[in-house]
């Protein structure tokens, strides 16, 4: 999902999304997005008062250096709206999922009513390249076991339906996940949320946005990331 934003922000380019905004399926009424930086300055009340999302996932960190520059603002601008509030860390097989916990960990607030963790993996061109995926379950599960410790919840990991069936669940690579599909809902093992769309529209966010859906009612989302505070 952030990936080509990634490539075409270096090659200096501006993403350019066309077609009408994607709405969500039906049947399933727990809808939210996952931001960060691409998404540039958010209006949170206004998004909140849309009605159209229950919570967010933040893009926290990525690697062992990186924090998104929009982190700190998306994380306290949704919860102040009154948002269920997620961070997520995109995974780099450049360094080790210990490290990378880490600096996860240096990063996110541990709140009472914070969703769970996101673990992001995807291929790319850079660290995550073919040579290098055979370790993607040693270092995965590395991160998720220190995270899980730190926050004392399970965190989701987030990929595509074709990169889980490839890479995870051979690995063995178990927890709530995350699934990115956009022609039709996943056909993986059971998923808790599922990315349908990378060109959603949301009052508040200018320009496409991800969208996601929560498999499950509004008190199960609560029951998983904790009750709201009063």
């Amino acid at each position: 999902m952030r990936v080509l934003l990634l490539a075409l922000a270096l090659a200096g380019c501006e993403p350019r999304f066309r077609g009408p905004p994607v709405r969500p399926p039906a049947q399933y009424g727990v809808r939210g997005i996952d931001v960060s930086h691409h998404q540039g300055w958010v209006d949170w009340p206004r998004v909140a008062e849309s009605r159209e999302v229950s919570f967010v996932f933040v893009k926290a960190t990525e690697g062992t250096t990186h924090v998104d520059r929009r982190f700190h603002r998306n994380w306290a601008g949704a919860r102040e709206a009154g948002l269920r509030v997620g961070a997520y860390h995109y995974f780099s097989l450049c360094r080790t999922g210990a490290d990378q916990a880490a600096h996860f960990i240096a990063t996110v607030p541990r709140v009472p009513d914070g969703l769970p963790p996101v673990v992001d993996i995807e291929a790319d061109r850079r660290c995550n390249r073919d040579d290098r995926l055979a370790r993607t379950g040693v270092e995965v599960a590395a991160w998720v076991d220190a995270v899980q410790a730190h926050f004392g919840v399970r965190p989701l990991v987030y990929a595509s339906s074709s990169f889980e069936r490839t890479h995870l669940a051979p690995a063995g690579i178990g927890g709530p996940l995350w699934l990115a599909a956009y022609t039709r809902s996943p056909r993986n093992r059971g998923w808790t949320f599922w990315q349908y769309t990378d060109r959603g529209r949301v009052p508040g966010i200018r320009g496409p946005v991800d969208g996601n859906v929560f498999h499950g009612t509004l008190e199960a989302l609560h029951r998983i990331g904790g009750e709201p505070t009063p």
